[in-house]
């Protein structure tokens, strides 16, 4: 069995993430990116070989999946 890992990200900006969102293999977070949810909700599940761009917004529980590219500026809430 091979073990894949790897979150890369960008540009060494501030990156905000909840502690309880599940993150995949090879991911890559741009800058300004924040993965969260308001009022103590579930948080993101982010598949493997995922990238998001600078400036997004990942909010609630939202399921991204394999082999997605989230462009620059997003506001993902489902």
């Amino acid at each position: 069995m091979k073990a894949d890992y790897g979150l890369y990200i960008g540009y060494g900006g501030p990156v905000i993430c909840d502690p309880t969102a599940a993150i995949g293999n090879n991911v890559n977070l741009s800058q300004f990116v924040t993965i969260g949810s308001n009022e103590g909700r579930k948080v993101a599940v982010i598949g493997d070989n995922v990238y998001i761009g600078p400036s997004v917004s990942v909010i609630e529980d939202v399921t991204i999946g394999d082999n997605v590219t989230v462009g620059a500026g997003s506001v993902v809430t489902r």
